[in-house]
């Protein structure tokens, strides 16, 4: 059996950002792709409370369980939290242990 080609997958492109303010804290995620013409927004209300830098975690991790659900195999991700990408990438070490349970449920998604 033949594997499956991931470089013939469409490209989807996820976009991430979390917020915390008087009202509460959220993230926001923004899915497309250009090839099925597939594009939107959601967001999100968390219920405890969380640092922005939860909330971007919490945006990310929700953008791909939004892409595995659609079966996405190719994604670029854009967030412009550079905090959260150089955890995720390995270039930065968190230093809070919550923050190091996020990046390893990141992690399962690879």
């Amino acid at each position: 059996m033949m594997e499956h080609d991931k470089q013939n997958e469409p490209l989807w492109n996820l976009g991430f950002d979390g917020a915390i303010n008087k009202e509460g804290s959220g993230p926001g995620v923004w899915v497309s792709n250009s090839e099925t013409r597939h594009s939107k927004g959601h967001s999100y209300k968390l219920n405890f409370q969380c640092t922005n830098s939860t909330a971007e975690y919490e945006a990310l991790i929700l953008g791909l369980q939004l892409l595995n659900k659609l079966g996405a195999k190719r994604i670029l991700i854009h967030g412009h939290s550079k905090l959260i990408i150089k955890y995720i990438k390995g270039e930065y070490s968190a230093k809070n242990p919550r923050l190091w349970a996020y990046r390893n449920v990141f992690f399962g998604f690879s």
